[in-house]
């Protein structure tokens, strides 16, 4: 997992790598575009751009993805991530081959990660995350989600 400032995300990764390439379009992106998928590098690389509320943690449950990494910028609003490498977590679903993702149980422990708009977390394969948890009520978000080929 890596937690940074949107700014930074350049730096984060090596020149010429898939990883790059999303972060070039991260810095190129409109947050007053609208809604929706948006294609980058086919399904190498593709964005989902989503205005959403979020929720109590109670509500919610962990994921994991096997085919892609996550970046996920938040442009507005705050939250709250859920983080674990797995420990005392339990499958509540079968992978989904067409979706990419698998849901989990929230383990007793775990990590929570805020971040306010202008910030990014990159979730890889082995980063199980709970996300858009409230801070401290539900509230509004607009959040870019780049999905990136392993």
């Amino acid at each position: 997992m890596i937690l940074e400032k949107l700014d930074n995300i350049k730096s984060c990764f090596n020149e010429n790598t898939l990883l790059s390439k999303a972060a070039e379009f991260a810095l190129s992106f409109n947050p007053d575009s609208p809604t929706g998928r948006y294609e980058v590098d086919g399904e190498r690389i593709y964005a989902i751009y989503t205005h959403n509320t979020t929720q109590e943690a109670s509500e919610k449950e962990f994921e994991t993805h096997q085919k892609y990494i996550d970046i996920q910028l938040l442009y507005s609003g705050e939250l709250i991530m859920g983080h674990t490498f797995g420990a005392g977590t339990e499958s509540t679903s079968e992978y989904n081959t067409k979706n990419d993702i698998q849901m989990f149980s929230k383990p007793k422990e775990y990590s929570k990660v805020a971040m306010t708009g202008g910030e990014f977390v990159v979730f890889f394969p082995h980063d199980y995350h709970m996300p858009d948890c409230c801070v401290t009520k539900p509230s509004g978000i607009k959040k870019l989600i780049i999905k990136v080929h392993v």
